[in-house]
């Protein structure tokens, strides 16, 4: 067995998470606010507050051009201060109301997600640690109440919006300056329900960090050099534990105990050149063959 790098995965960066009623909100010079427009559909809710909003939105469909980056940084004036501020335009058309009996498209969350990373990327560039999320106006109890998939649509959206911000929040490696990573942020809730809305969201965020997560530990993953990916040390690499071995020639599925995934996954594995041949990966023997590493084939087995 090959000794093992040091070359270590690089490490998830924590956010914390706040949540506070929109009416309460608070405004902090230096803490951004981020907000959503969106193709053709006015947000009354967001706009009696933030006037800006629409004219701004209505601005950019009328000189609109095709850019990956549809996120504008503004500033606002309030309470005496100075707030920074981030538009995120989405240029899709959100569920119309004919259309309330399904949800959004997955395009519809593709460009929400693709925009939350760029807004993201900007705090970071502008040396932003935290911010507010102001959630749209659509998802006030009143228009909630009309709409049979509002709250499931809400969850949806709150997810998304965090799996962004986990996979854009990676700490910057090999850079003589390297950017700060988002260490806080607030979302908005209307109404005075504390409770429920800290439910709602821990649920929602759950679900995005997860996800996020398990994206992100991918992507580092895969920019490990080669040395750190001989097949067995992969492996546990995925596992998150050291994996015992008996002999190489076994062509029996063995259990990897410990493994960092929970009792609802099942892992197993089959090693080395002779044991993989015996168990019909003839295919995978043949090429692992070449290598002075023994080759592995290793099996995940959700279990919901």
């Amino acid at each position: 067995m090959p000794a093992k790098s040091s070359t270590p995965v690089a490490p998830l960066v924590p956010i914390e998470f706040e949540f506070q009623a929109y009416d309460a909100m608070e405004f902090k010079a230096k803490h951004p606010l981020i907000l959503f427009a969106f193709e053709e559909q006015p947000d009354t809710v967001i706009a009696a507050r933030f006037h800006e909003i629409e004219s701004m939105r209505l601005g950019t469909e009328q000189n609109r051009e095709v850019a990956d980056d549809m996120t504008q940084f503004f500033s606002l004036t309030r309470d005496g201060k100075d707030i920074p501020a981030i538009l995120v335009y989405i240029g899709q058309k959100w569920r119309p109301e004919k259309r309330r009996k399904k949800l959004s498209s997955i395009d519809f969350y593709r460009v929400l997600g693709v925009q939350m990373c760029n807004a993201i990327k900007k705090l970071r560039d502008m040396g932003h640690t935290e911010a507010t999320i102001v959630l749209p106006g659509r998802f006030h109890p009143r228009h909630l109440k009309k709409d049979p998939h509002g709250e499931q649509e809400e969850d949806i959206f709150v997810r998304t919006l965090v799996e962004s911000m986990v996979t854009t929040n990676s700490p910057d490696a090999n850079k003589a300056s390297p950017r700060p990573t988002i260490a806080k942020i607030c979302f908005t809730h209307f109404g005075d329900h504390q409770q429920t809305a800290t439910h709602f969201f821990n649920r929602a965020i759950g679900a995005g960090l997860e996800i996020g997560n398990a994206v992100q530990e991918a992507r580092e993953l895969t920019k490990l050099p080669p040395d750190d990916k001989v097949p067995l040390l992969f492996a546990e690499r995925l596992c998150r534990t050291n994996i015992l071995l008996r002999s190489v020639s076994l062509p029996d599925w063995r259990t990897v105990k410990n493994h960092g995934y929970g009792s609802s996954v099942k892992a197993q594995l089959i090693y080395g050149v002779e044991g993989l041949r015996r168990a019909g990966f003839g295919l995978i023997a043949a090429v692992g063959q070449g290598s002075r590493d023994e080759p592995c084939f290793l099996k995940l087995h959700y279990r919901p």
